[in-house]
């Protein structure tokens, strides 16, 4: 709402936008929900990116992706595809067992 002043408070500027659009329920801007009392820093938590998977899931997926290619698929960003490809016998269930191997297989 254009016509009032702006508040320092967090909360009041907050109540004061939900008003002016009709909504009734509002995340905070930092995106945090509850007790929290404070902003949060983007130090808080971790990018995705900066998470790497386990030296388990490394070899799973290697595995699986080895297991995937004697069924005829072709990874994405393998010889220049954007997407996957299968061969016709490469069937769904198929993929789903070589997973289910290599599951197994690395323990």
């Amino acid at each position: 709402m254009n016509n009032l002043p702006r508040e320092r408070d967090l909360t009041t500027q907050i109540e004061a936008d939900m008003a002016g659009s009709g909504r009734t329920g509002m995340t905070p801007p930092e995106g945090t929900i509850g007790p929290r009392r404070t902003r949060r820093s983007r130090r808080d938590g971790i990018s995705g990116a900066a998470v790497a998977p386990t030296r388990k899931a490394e070899a799973r997926e290697r595995q699986r992706h080895r297991l995937q290619r004697r069924e005829g698929v072709i990874p994405a960003s393998e010889a220049g595809n954007l997407k996957q490809r299968r061969a016709p016998e490469a069937s769904r269930s198929a993929l789903d067992a070589a997973a289910r191997k290599a599951d197994h297989l690395v323990r």
